[in-house]
């Protein structure tokens, strides 16, 4: 860490200001290309790999999906993956896949848009489903499927999210399933169906890090022998304000 110190000053040297600020220098990582995948899976320790490695996945949700800012949070921030999106096209589904493999980031693949979802029945559909993983299953690029975020928290039946990933694991057994839960009362219900022990919880600042705490104990309880995969809150808005420095990093090491 370095300090940075100011002083400013007018022209007639009768006004003076000073400023200091610690100051923490990062080098750059220079993480090179990535391997291509040939298979994602939870190993026996349960964690993460990827060709039979273990592999920590750090990446953004709703990243921007330009290919500049996906690599600049590769190289300078250390990014290892990137949710990956199509909106209603599959084929822009697959064109992001690649510009996120090009940028030197794997590709959590989005399932839950309109190109193989239905907002309005809150299901899956079975054939354009199935035809996204076909397509991009050898991709080397894709580490596994973002299968549903908050199903629990918008209406989509734990039968219905457990058809779809038994559909997507049919298709490509060889890439692992992420369903991301958001709801505490009914972790038991969806526990099971994903790869992971994924979920979000919210805490600032209606309430403290004790309730990650709890979140982590439930969710590891009905989902065991699977990794923490956490989303953890770098946001805010109106009614839940943005956490603090101290606070991200707190979020970060719990």
């Amino acid at each position: 860490r370095y300090q940075l110190a100011l002083n400013f000053s007018n022209a007639d040297d009768t006004m003076h200001l000073q400023w200091n600020r610690p100051v923490a220098v990062i080098p750059p990582f220079h993480l090179g290309v990535p391997e291509p995948i040939t298979r994602s899976d939870i190993g026996p320790e349960s964690l993460l790999r990827v060709n039979g490695k273990p592999f920590l996945s750090i990446y953004f949700y709703h990243n921007l999906l330009d290919g500049p800012t996906l690599a600049m949070l590769h190289q300078d921030y250390g990014v290892t993956t990137a949710q990956v999106w199509g909106g209603a096209s599959i084929d822009k589904l697959a064109d992001n896949v690649e510009m996120a493999y090009r940028a030197g980031l794997y590709s959590w693949v989005v399932l839950f848009h309109p190109a193989t979802f239905d907002a309005k029945t809150r299901t899956w559909k079975t054939d354009p489903l199935i035809e996204a993983v076909n397509r991009l299953k050898s991709h080397p690029g894709v580490i596994g499927w973002d299968l549903a975020d908050e199903p629990d928290g918008t209406g989509v039946s734990v039968e219905e999210v457990r058809r779809a990933a038994d559909l997507v694991r049919q298709t490509d057994p060889n890439h692992v399933v992420t369903v991301n839960l958001c709801r505490e009362s009914t972790l038991s219900k969806f526990g099971g169906i994903s790869d992971f022990a994924s979920y979000d919880s919210y805490p600032f600042h209606a309430r403290d890090l004790t309730v990650m705490h709890k979140w982590n104990q439930e969710i590891m309880a009905v989902t065991p022998h699977k990794p923490l995969l956490a989303c953890l809150q770098t946001w805010g808005d109106i009614g839940r304000g943005m956490p603090t420095s101290a606070q991200l990093r707190a979020e970060t090491y719990y």
